[in-house]
């Protein structure tokens, strides 16, 4: 609602910063034939943070840091990173890394990132020809994997991805 809109607008300049308040109120488009119902997931008053819950047991007050940070979050400017890609000389080894750099941490202010493994981490900012210090060699050996197996699910969701049927057909 507009006026939920607002209020979160309001308590994301008063208590986290202006420079975290997108430019304008963002609005999220729903997938075609979806009912909506996830528009009356919010909190009530964006004022009670997770931490002001009292007499409320553990997975309710899990489930509403959830809701609430989610719906801040979708009204903050995005956050901003650097890919950046490292290879270090040492010795007789050449050392490669890669991963991102934060410039501005955005939504994730509220609502800090899922992982998305190792291979794209957040890195230190780092400059050319710097000099750097060995914490601790980890000598793992990898090997590829071929595609996982389709689960039910999976194969729903690469059928829905593809265009591919009705919902109706995919019932068991």
């Amino acid at each position: 609602s507009k006026t939920a809109i607002d209020d979160c607008r309001g308590y994301i300049s008063a208590e986290i910063g202006k420079k975290y308040l997108a430019s304008a109120p963002i609005s999220y488009s729903s997938k075609e034939g979806s009912q909506d119902a996830h528009e009356a997931i919010r909190p009530s008053d964006v004022g009670v943070k997770p931490t002001q819950l009292s007499n409320v047991d553990r997975d309710a007050e899990r489930l509403y840091t959830i809701i609430w940070s989610q719906f801040v979050a979708c009204q903050m400017e995005s956050a901003k990173f650097l890919s950046t890609r490292v290879s270090i000389n040492a010795g007789d080894y050449e050392l490669r890394i890669r991963g991102r750099v934060v410039v501005f941490d955005g939504y994730q202010k509220v609502q800090p990132p899922m992982s998305r493994g190792e291979d794209d981490g957040i890195l230190p900012l780092m400059k050319v020809g710097e000099v750097l210090s060995l914490e601790a060699l980890l000598p793992n050996q990898h090997f590829t994997k071929p595609p996982a197996r389709y689960t039910e699910a999976s194969l729903v969701k690469e059928l829905e991805k593809r265009g591919i049927g009705r919902p109706s057909t995919y019932a068991a």
